[in-house]
């Protein structure tokens, strides 16, 4: 398994550690992230009530490092949420769209964008913030993805921290204020279970979301119902096409990820199947090294997915002892499976 802290550490994401008056919720934010720098602006109005933060996104950050946005364009990272004179976020005036965050990942040196557009849409869920007595003050927040190409990468809860320098805060929420921003926005580890298929297509209740982002398109929640039973999105039988196959297995381990199941070591097969579905399309009935390819990254979610929950295991454990056709490379990186709660597999 990779080391979390290295890669949170290197990140400039450790807990930010509060004073006695610090009113900070301290979520231990980590990969998969993404980080935002110093050029971001933050304001508070006081008589709207409204706190907004506006950021240049620049990398995607999952356990083999960091992958920059910039150079293929510009990523941003827009939060609005409401929060009364006395530091509270005001309750059911939140809505799915508090946070958006778009732009490309290129996560394998192609120069082409694995996901683009907007990566992630989150609800916010708590408000946290620190005046310091300086001019550099601390917030964080926590957050439920609600949506956008990451959903499923990124998991269902997580948690945003940053750091406000030129910053005229003084612990009033009375009078408007501003600053600067720059921190990241991440996974907060989960101990949920990879839930199988059968799960997922028998407890239709338990969704966090009702679109997902599979192979470069978004299906809507009756296509990807169609994709858990093995049909095509469309709702054509395809019980022996190893990339419907693939994509049920994408489904379920999204919606696990999204439903709390650490992503940290198996993000390597959800990218590159996300990848190679990009590229052969769902429904195209693949042969030769494109039907191994795909067969072997099934095989990495389907055991995932069924391990027990005190097991945790590294998804590079999960592609031993099966050679990779020629000519071809996982086009993605690392991340992680959920030890904790009881597993629940339908029969």
């Amino acid at each position: 398994m990779k080391t979390r802290l290295v890669a949170i550490v290197a990140l400039g994401l450790c807990v930010m550690a509060g004073t006695a008056n610090a009113q900070l919720l301290n979520p231990v934010v980590g990969p998969p992230a993404i980080s935002f720098d110093n050029s971001g602006t933050l304001h508070y109005d006081a008589v709207a009530q409204t706190f907004t933060m506006n950021a240049t996104a620049l990398a995607y950050v999952d356990g083999n490092g960091a992958h920059l946005i910039q150079p293929l364009g510009i990523g941003t990272v827009a939060l609005v949420i409401p929060v009364d004179n006395t530091g509270a976020l005001i309750a059911g005036s939140t809505t799915s769209v508090d946070l958006v965050v778009s732009g490309p990942v290129d996560l394998d040196g192609d120069t082409i964008p694995e996901y683009s557009g907007v990566l992630l849409t989150a609800r916010v869920t708590a408000f946290g913030h620190e005046d310091t007595g300086t001019t550099s003050d601390k917030y964080d927040a926590l957050l439920v993805v609600t949506g956008g190409s990451l959903a499923g990468v990124m998991p269902g809860k997580i948690g945003l921290s940053f750091t406000s320098e030129n910053s005229t805060f003084t612990g009033d929420f009375t009078a408007d204020f501003h600053g600067r921003a720059k921190g990241a926005i991440g996974s907060i580890f989960g101990n949920g279970c990879g839930l199988t298929p059968g799960y997922w297509k028998n407890h239709p209740e338990d969704w966090v979301v009702t679109s997902l982002n599979v192979g470069g398109v978004t299906y809507n929640f009756d296509q990807l119902m169609n994709l858990l039973n093995t049909l095509t999105p469309d709702g054509q039988k395809a019980a022996n096409d190893m990339s419907v196959k693939l994509a049920k297995f994408i489904v379920a381990t999204k919606l696990s990820i999204l439903a709390g199941a650490d992503p940290l070591d198996i993000e390597e097969p959800v990218l590159a199947g996300d990848a190679l579905l990009a590229e052969i399309g769902i429904g195209s009935n693949p042969k030769g090294d494109d039907y191994t390819y795909a067969a072997l990254l099934k095989g990495a979610l389907d055991t995932y997915l069924n391990l027990p929950c005190d097991c945790e295991e590294d998804s590079d454990d999960y592609l031993q002892g099966a050679a990779l056709p020629a000519a071809t490379t996982l086009s993605a990186k690392t991340n992680s499976v959920p030890p904790g709660q009881a597993k629940k597999n339908a029969k």
